[in-house]
């Protein structure tokens, strides 16, 4: 998976990025409304990103736009730090419907 924040903090000013983009994470949870992963460098809560998502089985990115909505961030948590974040608009319909097929195919097994 591969983040970029867009350039505008979630107030709608600019903001200069702390970190070099782009960013690469693992995904853990993955919806067609959502994502749960982890990055090296946290984002902040509200900030609006441009995702790559890198699927087995298909052989393109899914990319989409996102909204970090939680950041799981312990005090004294080494480590990457683990985010969730919303899905907006996708790059094409193409990729919404690539990311429903590949969810609902039964090859990634739900967690009980």
């Amino acid at each position: 998976m591969t983040v970029v924040p867009d350039s505008q903090n979630h107030n709608g000013t600019l903001t200069e990025p702390k970190v070099e983009f782009p960013l690469e994470g693992h995904l853990y949870d993955i919806s067609v409304t959502g994502v749960r992963f982890d990055l090296d460098d946290p984002l902040e809560e509200g900030a609006s990103v441009t995702m790559e998502i890198h699927l087995p089985g298909l052989s393109k990115a899914i990319r989409t736009k996102g909204k970090i909505v939680r950041v799981y961030d312990e005090d004294g948590d080494a480590g990457p730090k683990r985010m969730a974040a919303t899905l907006g608009s996708f790059h094409s319909p193409e990729d919404a419907t690539r990311l429903a097929r590949v969810l609902g195919s039964g090859f990634y097994p739900r967690e009980l």
